[in-house]
């Protein structure tokens, strides 16, 4: 692999991280607790 492959397949691995971090983020933040102290767990799909 050249410096620019390695480069680029870097730059895309951070973008997915941070996307799927921001979801992770938004799914947790938002939660409702349910009044027990315990925030419902997000759905997996």
């Amino acid at each position: 692999m050249s410096e620019a492959d390695i480069a680029s397949a870097l730059a895309v691995g951070a973008a997915a991280c941070v996307a799927f971090g921001d979801v992770v983020h938004q799914r947790t933040a938002h939660a409702v607790p349910t009044g027990n102290g315990v925030a419902p767990t997000p759905k997996a799909t």
